[in-house]
């Protein structure tokens, strides 16, 4: 299909996923208010590295120069619309991990990049910490953590947001893999954002950049699932 912009990939926003995300993107107050069209095109070719992996100076001219997507993804992983900087005294990706929270039908709500280092008391901190300055905590009442979070830490995070926390998984080793229900959601969820090639290897330099690719990823599993209709806006023939 020929779109507006003279090229179609899979990776694309509906016209229904676009109407979802507009509003987030091209917020007023937010640095002006862009061309919807243009944004668009920012958007699709964020989705379209995300999902191929390709390097910023491969991206497809039909998406305008690259250097104009890069400064779009930089403005929201320092601090845009959903994205919160991790890098600072983390410094390098080399030896991180990956936190994500997902809701009860296993879509991302939250996604972190982290220290390999660190403790699963601080990134339940961390994280409990990015969903209370997204909103989403005040639409929690309950939370599931797995036993890497210690008892204490637990009631600790419980109190400080106003939660049920509650510990999940086996007390004794299993002979044979046993999902613990609920909990093997998040397992689906990194499955999912997997499939996104430019997670499958970490090229990111901080982890505010590699929460940021994290994030789009997170955006891109969760369209898919909230708007499957294939109509797209009409095509146009580039002049």
């Amino acid at each position: 299909m020929v779109t507006v912009r003279g090229m179609s990939y899979a990776s694309d926003l509906t016209d229904d996923q676009w109407d979802l995300m507009e509003p987030v993107f091209n917020a007023p107050g937010k640095r002006g208010r862009k061309h919807a069209d243009d944004l668009r095109t920012v958007v699709d070719a964020m989705l379209y590295i995300a999902q191929t992996g390709c390097q910023w100076r491969y991206l497809p001219e039909s998406f305008g120069p690259w250097t104009r997507v890069w400064s779009q993804l930089r403005r929201c992983s320092n601090g845009g619309f959903t994205f919160h900087d991790r890098g600072g005294p983390y410094g390098r990706t080399k030896g991180a991990k990956r936190v994500v929270a997902v809701d009860v039908t296993g879509l991302p709500v939250g996604a972190l990049v982290v220290p390999a280092s660190t403790h699963e008391n601080r990134a339940s901190e961390l994280m409990l910490k990015h969903l209370t300055r997204q909103g989403v905590t005040d639409r929690l009442e309950l939370v599931l953590v797995d036993r890497g979070v210690t008892a204490a830490a637990a009631r600790a995070l419980g109190r400080d947001h106003d939660l049920e926390v509650r510990r999940v998984g086996w007390d004794d080793k299993q002979p044979v893999f046993r999902p613990i229900r609920h909990a093997w959601r998040v397992e689906v969820a990194h499955g999912r954002l997997g499939r996104s090639r430019r997670l499958a290897k970490s090229f990111e330099n901080t982890t505010t950049s590699a929460t940021g690719w994290l994030q789009v990823a997170c955006i891109a599993t969760t369209l898919r699932h909230l708007s499957r209709g294939p109509v797209r806006r009409p095509a146009a023939l580039a002049a």
